[in-house]
């Protein structure tokens, strides 16, 4: 199974055209047999595969160069005539063999006035040496272009998937070599090709859609009927498809129904309420991992600064800064350690012998550049202050009242 690409990722390689364009090219030009194919997406009853040793008793008449060399290793008038449909592995060595096999068998169909055709399905590769190489075939009579959004492909993994077709996600384009006598009878007209794009068109399967496991062969796939136990297991399935369509529609008219933006002066009242209700902390790790005695309370520069001051002030423990205990011991401890480490004494050695070379010989302290003067305003600071002031002389005296 996994060499016929049975496996989850090998759907893109192993599509197949769809039963409508099959029908299409058999009933308009002949075509009566597939030469890139696999007992999981065939459609003609004779097919040549990569695997005959284990396709042959599913239809396969052996590879594509074994079969060819059969049928032009026969007798002068015994070469018989033919139409076929061919969508092979797209590695340049592949379509650049196949190519010149079928330049030599239309070659000898006009060599003795017999029927000879290749249908070629290719990606629209421009620049790929195999698309090039088709393209420039000397019998090539017609090339028909198919945008990615025109057509799609019955699914190479059918078998692990939940449906049957795929869209294409590249534009393809269809080869038609031809034989003199074959384009006398299968003449490349502009209402066969309206015919053949119609079958090649997308398709969903909703009413056909098999559950992961189901593989399709050959012609059965026409005549497969879904049991209840299948037919429940899609059912779920969809269900699941619509819930999920209607969370999505939720999500989009939940979306529309935003707020609209309010007017700039309402909106700055709006983040200042919400500002005051947020408590600006420091990092529960720091002091030591004692953390903070309290919270830190945000108090905004207003009208209302010297009640709420007031009011916090009054909470406040004299002789305790809310640091934890062991802050300053940790910190000083850390320092003392730093400055012992042996990187940091070999940096200062690398300093104090830079500067002697510099300076010719001579230690020399490297003297570090004042810091910069930033004006800032401390009127809002100074009335902070003296508001502090005021209220622990008013404090004090209320105090002394007491004891006298």
């Amino acid at each position: 199974l996994a060499s016929q690409g049975g496996v989850h990722s090998a759907g893109g390689h192993q599509a197949a055209m769809h039963k409508e364009c099959f029908e299409a090219l058999q009933h308009d030009f002949g075509v009566q047999m597939e030469l890139f194919a696999s007992p999981l997406n065939c459609y003609f009853d004779r097919y040549c595969s990569a695997f005959p040793d284990t396709d042959g008793v599913f239809g396969s008449v052996g590879t594509f160069f074994e079969w060819s060399a059969k049928v032009l290793d026969v007798l002068p008038g015994e070469f018989s005539d033919g139409s076929y449909q061919c969508n092979p592995p797209f590695i340049p060595e592949v379509v650049f063999g196949a190519t010149d096999r079928f330049e030599a068998m239309i070659q000898r169909a006009n060599d003795e006035g017999k029927l000879m055709q290749f249908i070629v399905v290719m990606p629209h590769w421009k620049d790929d040496p195999a698309w090039q190489r088709v393209k420039a075939c000397k019998f090539c009579v017609r090339r028909v272009h198919l945008k990615a959004a025109e057509h799609g492909f019955f699914e190479g993994a059918q078998h692990v998937r939940d449906g049957l077709y795929r869209s294409s996600s590249i534009a393809s384009d269809l080869f038609f070599l031809q034989s003199e006598a074959a384009q006398a009878k299968w003449s490349v007209t502009d209402s066969r090709l309206r015919k053949l794009k119609q079958a090649f068109l997308p398709r969903q399967c909703s009413d056909t859609q098999l559950p992961a496991g189901t593989a399709v062969v050959g012609l059965q796939r026409d005549d497969l009927e879904l049991t209840n136990q299948s037919r429940e297991v899609v059912h779920n399935r969809e269900v699941s498809k619509l819930d999920l369509q209607e969370k999505l529609v939720e999500r989009k008219l939940a979306r529309s129904k935003r707020v609209k933006r309010k007017p700039a002066k309402e909106y700055r009242e709006m983040q200042r309420q919400l500002s005051l209700n947020i408590a600006v902390q420091p990092v529960r790790t720091a002091y030591g991992g004692f953390g903070m005695a309290r919270d830190s309370i945000f108090i905004p520069m207003d009208d209302d600064f010297t009640d709420q001051f007031a009011e916090v002030f009054d909470d406040h423990v004299e002789g305790f800064t809310g640091a934890g205990t062991g802050k300053i011991g940790n910190k000083a401890q850390k320092r003392a350690k730093d400055e012992g480490m042996l990187w940091r004494k070999q940096l200062q050695a690398k300093i104090l012998e830079d500067s002697k070379t510099a300076h010719g010989g001579k230690a020399h302290k490297v003297a570090k550049p004042p810091p910069k003067k930033v004006a800032v305003d401390l009127s809002a600071q100074q009335q902070a202050i003296e508001a502090y002031r005021q209220l622990k002389q008013r404090r004090a005296a209320a105090q002394q009242g007491q004891k006298r």
